[in-house]
Formats: C-alpha cells, sequence, structure tokens
C-alpha cells in the first residue's frame, strides 16, 4: 500500500511568536555552502506510510525537509538499522518505536526526519504517549526553536476515550512546554472534529488540513 502523504492533514500550528505570517510554514534556514549563504525554505510533511518500507519509498521522493511520520511499526530493535538508512540518505531522526499489537505484530511506532544541516533533537514525552508520539527541537536560523510532534491516534475512534487522552496529554505538554511548533499526524477524525475540541484554541493554534 503506498503511503497517504498529507501535507498537513491537520497540522497545529502554533503562534510563532507574532512571526506566524512571516513565515507561516516558510521561513528561510542558513547554511554554509563553499563559503557562500544558502536559504534553504523549511516544508514539512505529515505521512502515514503503514510500513518502513513504503516510508523508505516516500523520503526518496519528497521535496519536504521536515517529516512527521507516523505507523512505521519498527520495533526497537529494528531502529538501529533503520537509522543507519537515514544517515546513509542525508536524514537525521528521532524515534518512537512500534509496540505489539493485539495480534501480535507490531503497532504504530512514529518519527521525525529532517535533512542533514537542520538541527534535531528528542524531547522526552510521558510513557503515556508510548508507540503513539514522538517529540523533537528543531532549529534552523530564521526560525525560533520549534517543539515539533508527530502522532498517531487509535484506529475508528472518535476523540473520546484512548484518543481524547492522548489529545488532552499533548494540549497540556504543549502549552506547559511554551515554545512555538507543529503537531502533525494521523488523527483517525475530520479535521471538523478537531476544530469541535477546545484543542486548537487551549493552544493558539490554526488547523491546516
Amino acid at each position: 500500500m503506498a503511503p497517504r502523504v498529507e501535507v498537513a492533514d491537520p497540522v497545529l500550528e502554533a503562534n510563532l511568536a507574532g512571526r506566524k505570517r512571516d513565515h507561516g510554514r516558510g521561513g528561510h534556514c542558513k547554511q554554509a555552502t563553499s563559503g557562500k549563504v544558502a536559504y534553504v525554505a523549511l516544508k514539512f510533511a505529515t505521512v502515514n506510510a503503514t510500513a518502513w518500507s513504503t516510508a523508505i519509498v516516500f523520503l526518496a521522493g519528497t521535496d519536504a525537509n521536515v517529516i512527521l511520520l507516523q505507523e512505521h511499526k519498527l520495533m526497537p530493535a529494528e531502529i538501529p538499522d533503520a537509522t543507519q538508512w537515514t544517515e546513509d540518505n542525508d536524514w537525521l531522526a528521532v524515534w518512537e518505536p512500534a509496540r505489539p499489537g493485539p495480534n501480535g505484530g507490531p503497532s504504530g511506532g512514529t518519527a521525525i526526519l529532517v535533512r542533514r544541516g537542520i538541527g534535531l533533537s528528542k524531547i522526552p514525552l510521558s510513557v503515556a504517549t508510548a508507540g503513539r508520539a514522538v517529540a523533537a527541537q528543531v532549529e534552523c536560523p530564521g526560525y525560533p526553536k520549534l517543539a515539533v510532534v508527530s502522532a498517531y491516534f487509535h484506529t475508528g475512534v472518535a476523540f473520546v476515550g484512548a484518543n481524547l487522552q492522548l489529545l488532552d496529554y499533548l494540549k497540556g505538554w504543549i502549552i506547559a512546554d511554551g515554545r512555538p511548533g507543529l503537531l502533525g499526524g494521523d488523527f483517525q477524525n475530520h479535521p471538523s472534529a478537531l476544530e469541535a475540541t477546545d484543542f486548537p484554541r487551549a493552544i493558539n493554534g490554526t488547523i491546516f488540513s
């Protein structure tokens, strides 16, 4: 199955300290190249790949340089090989491994990947997000330091029960963290259902879908 590419489905962008309309999902990242300064616009994409093998196909063809990945289905023992692949292909990555699913196979797993030259460092989250969410600080000149989260919500569930618990946890974490940033992922719900919660207003965010 081909990866379902969702460049913001939906991405929630916190107010970039008054600079949201100046940068939006663009802006410029300066990198030194042969004594000159090159300007690189950050471009975000979020994708539910359903497997690492299809994620590789997506990564090989995308022009985005910050990827929020869901459902890679990599168990902890498989992460080192995936990390080696990303490094060999000029990506940096932080991972939340998959967990055993109800049928014994791998379930979930999230990651954030950036092109080499963009700063990336993992931010710890609660064990309550195991297999479901990963956070990282993304650093690029011309931007504030961004807190970026990739999340994978439970299939076939509205924003109640486990999905509401995950959403509420991320809401509290984003508010407490205080950095501007992005939350992208497979929410398993129509954007209007997310808009109907207090989540966007609580984090001073905007939904892109």
